[in-house]
């Protein structure tokens, strides 16, 4: 009997730390991507423990939407972010998506970086991901 209960004491506890690991597992946005502008614009997922959409482009412009599949309602500081020296505007275009339009530029002197944050809800946790558009100039060679 002792045995018994030494097993169930055992097992009861290795499945409350199977659950519990469960809830201490940190929540990310994922996101759905759509690229307008083929591979002019390359855009990179990177959840991880700082969570960031990387954007980057060169002078040629084009269109990204976000749309977060896991939360329902995100949040932009503000309604938009405009940056009129490296061509890139952002705007919500739903509860749960932005719309990011990079205009196109004559040239880029030095590689520009414009960093958008946005977050949602988990409860009372708020969780964040940063986006960072980044525009380069493009190689002496031409591509």
């Amino acid at each position: 009997m002792k045995h018994l209960i030494i097993l169930f004491a055992t097992f009861a506890t290795m499945l409350l730390s199977f659950t519990s690991c469960k809830e201490d597992e940190p929540v990310y946005m994922q996101w759905e991507i759509t690229n307008s502008a083929g591979d002019r614009i390359s855009v990179q997922d990177a959840s991880g423990y700082h969570p960031q959409v990387r954007i980057l482009a060169k002078e040629r412009g084009g269109e990204i939407t976000l749309k977060c599949k896991n939360f329902s309602k995100i949040y932009l500081d503000g309604d938009s972010h405009v940056n009129a020296e490296s061509g890139v505007s952002v705007i919500k275009s739903a509860d749960n998506a932005i719309t990011i339009v990079l205009d196109d530029m004559e040239s880029i002197g030095d590689d520009m970086t414009d960093l958008i944050s946005v977050s949602a809800k988990d409860g009372k946790t708020d969780i964040y991901c940063q986006i960072a558009v980044i525009r380069e100039p493009t190689a002496a060679t031409g591509k």
